[in-house]
């Protein structure tokens, strides 16, 4: 008789999501608050949830896929603390998911479970942050899922419907993952490989149901906002800034300190393997097609979409967006190694050893790291830095829920404290670099006017970031303004200032 083998998928999952719960919560449910781009979301879906608009009443460059999800969570459950880190074990346990769901259509054993325990340790863990690189990430994997064994009109037009919502996130992540598949669809073709589909109408299939999807989600904002106000935010906006982007291999992690040793070293593994996993595959591939017994039409189409989403990133190739396309390049790098060879077996032990250490290690760590906590309005908060628990218990205790407050340098007090932004912009430095000066007073200065705003939150590096970048001190008339209606009354161990109004 056959013994039943009980799937260890679930229980894989499991563990992720314990493991992203004891970095992203102190025992026994006490939320650590997130900064970073999350920030910016998690800030518009409380604006949006007193009523606002996006793009018409704030300002956002990307699509509001983001946006909405927090919304919603924040309708269900209230604008609580816990609820972005749900967010971000959610984000990872399906990324996990999807990731082991591609690798085990590609490999073997065990094998089909290291691409996922890496991604999870290595790369999610080093930016565990609810953003739309992750979001659309998702729905582009999930997106390919239904295509890897076979192609049929209603498989191709549920990825086409995947990727439309990827670019609901990110607007150019799922118009690259199509052209993927439009390009692997020419090259089944090619190889006389297309079964009972044609060519021209999988391509009609999957592109009719990503405008579709497009079309749907963005429809309400069209109507809304206007398409040009929508093209301006989302693509014009975008070309502008594109450049202020760092270069590639810009962010390296400074070591010392030692504990940000593992973190540079997944740094550099990142950016110099994810474009180089794709060479290699092309190498493999070229010599082993038609001799050797592998499943080549899913490995080309991991590839091709894994190249792709590299492509649509290398123009402005910051860590985040690097860590956020390196999924692929993962699975495609294990199958590499995937062979009988002692080096290759001696390879996967090694790489299988790193990522359970990570997640002993970073549990334990995370859970005895310093942290301060707070009785925020947004409920009991871990602090994870001095700096953040000195600005925000200052802020608590000088401002109640709802008041207006202006950060300069970006949207993070404004969630945990529940302050209003009356402003148009969330960052002063990016959103003023190519605007008018009256433009400034327009969006900045005549919001603050309006509605009396007691504080502002002024960053040190605002002062010097032109001058850094060898640029004219563009917000010089932003800063005098603002100085002839404030005065300093509280600067912080780290230089950031606390301007009050002048009475």
């Amino acid at each position: 008789m056959r013994r039943n083998v009980s799937n260890p998928l679930p229980w894989f999952l499991l563990g992720a999501a314990a493991f992203l719960y004891l970095k992203l919560f102190l025992l026994p449910s006490t939320p650590v608050l997130i900064g970073g781009d999350q920030s910016f979301f998690v800030s518009n879906a409380t604006r949006m949830l007193r009523g606002e608009l996006i793009y018409r009443d704030f300002f956002q460059f990307t699509p509001p896929g983001t946006d909405l999800v927090y919304l919603s969570l924040f309708k269900a459950f209230g604008a609580r603390a816990w609820v972005p880190n749900l967010v971000v074990i959610l984000l990872g346990v399906g990324l996990t998911w999807v990731t082991t769901a591609i690798s085990k259509s590609v490999l073997q054993g065990p094998s089909a479970f290291l691409p996922g325990l890496l991604f999870l340790t290595l790369v999610y863990n080093g930016m565990p942050v609810g953003t739309h690189h992750w979001f659309s990430t998702l729905a582009v994997m999930a997106g390919v899922i239904p295509v890897m064994a076979h192609r049929t009109h209603f498989r191709l037009a549920a990825a086409g419907a995947l990727f439309g919502l990827a670019s609901f996130f990110t607007q150019t992540r799922g118009a690259m993952a199509l052209l993927a598949l439009l390009v692997f669809l020419a090259w089944e073709h090619s190889e006389e490989k297309q079964g009972s589909i044609s060519l021209p109408k999988g391509a009609l299939s999957l592109s009719v149901s990503y405008a579709l999807t497009i079309a749907a989600l963005s429809s309400y904002y069209v109507l809304k906002v206007g398409l040009n106000r929508l093209v301006y935010c989302q693509v014009v906006y975008v070309i502008k800034q594109l450049p202020g982007y760092a270069g590639y291999f810009e962010g390296l992690p400074a070591v010392p300190p030692w504990h940000n040793l593992l973190k540079s070293g997944v740094f550099v593994a990142v950016h110099a393997f994810l474009p180089l996993a794709y060479v290699l595959f092309l190498f493999r591939y070229r010599r082993g097609h038609g001799k050797v017994a592998e499943p080549w039409d899913r490995l080309v189409l991991v590839s091709l979409v894994g190249f792709f989403l590299f492509l649509e990133v290398a123009p402005g190739p910051s860590c985040l967006r690097l860590y956020g396309v390196f999924a692929p390049a993962l699975i495609i790098l294990i199958w590499l190694k995937s062979g009988p060879s002692k080096l290759s077996q001696a390879c996967r032990g090694w790489l299988w050893a790193t990522g359970l250490a990570v997640v002993v290690a970073g549990s334990w760590s995370a859970q005895r790291r310093w942290r301060a906590y707070l009785d925020l309005p947004s409920g009991r908060t871990a602090i994870p830095t001095p700096a953040a628990y000195e600005r925000l218990h200052w802020l608590l205790y000088h401002t109640r829920p709802s008041d207006y407050a202006f950060e300069a340098d970006g949207p993070d007090i404004y969630f945990p404290l529940d302050l209003r932004n009356p402003t148009y912009v969330y960052d002063l430095y990016r959103m003023t670099l190519d605007s008018a000066p009256s433009k400034e007073a327009q969006v900045v200065l005549e919001p603050l006017e309006r509605h009396h705003v007691r504080y502002i939150l002024w960053t040190a590096s605002l002062d010097t970031q032109d001058l850094l970048n060898g640029q004219s001190d563009h917000l010089a008339p932003m800063r005098a303004s603002l100085s002839a209606h404030y005065h300093v009354v509280k600067t912080f161990a780290d230089g950031d200032q606390v301007w009050e109004r002048k009475e």
